[in-house]
């Protein structure tokens, strides 16, 4: 994508056309993995820097309730979505 207040971006998709890869127009990029159930597992911002600067958020799923969001984890936070649904139930 070519955005004129954003500049080039590339992005790049896997087999099942899922975004695994996004570059934009100051060379930063971010990686994306999923689980076998397609649902986001990683997001690794600064990936084309050394491991130790990169930023990485993962995703997990709590398997007791149905494969619901359980909780986000990055370096700043780690934010747990299981106790509210819990408290619902």
């Amino acid at each position: 994508m070519d955005d004129p207040d954003k500049g080039k971006w590339t992005y790049k998709h896997d087999a099942l056309n899922r975004l695994i890869s996004q570059t934009d127009a100051k060379g930063q990029i971010t990686k994306l993995q999923y689980d076998k159930l397609d649902r986001l597992r990683k997001r690794i911002d600064d990936a084309h820097k050394p491991p130790q600067q990169q930023e990485v958020t993962t995703w997990l799923y709590d398997k007791s309730y149905k494969g619901l969001l359980d909780k986000v984890t990055s370096a700043q936070t780690t934010r747990s979505h299981h106790v509210a649904l819990r408290q619902k139930l």
